[in-house]
């Protein structure tokens, strides 16, 4: 039989777009600041460079880990 695992899929890209009153330079820390982003929603390695690797860690062994691929800061990453 031919098990088939979402660890046999390529990892699907994140495209989300929220709209929000806070200046850019504080959504932009909230998201890439590991201290920032531990006060709203989980442990997180930093977020730096086109390709260095991220993870995010919400406890009990539910990790998430990636790659950056695109990084404008201040903007989209």
């Amino acid at each position: 039989m031919d098990e088939h695992t979402a660890a046999d899929e390529p990892p699907s890209p994140i495209d989300l777009t929220v709209e929000t009153p806070a200046p850019p330079a504080r959504v932009w820390s909230a998201l890439t600041d590991p201290r920032d982003v531990a006060e709203w929603f989980t442990d997180a390695s930093d977020l730096g460079r086109i390709g260095d690797t991220y993870r995010l860690d919400f406890g009990e062994g539910s990790v998430v880990e990636g790659v950056i691929t695109e990084l404008e800061p201040g903007r989209r990453f």
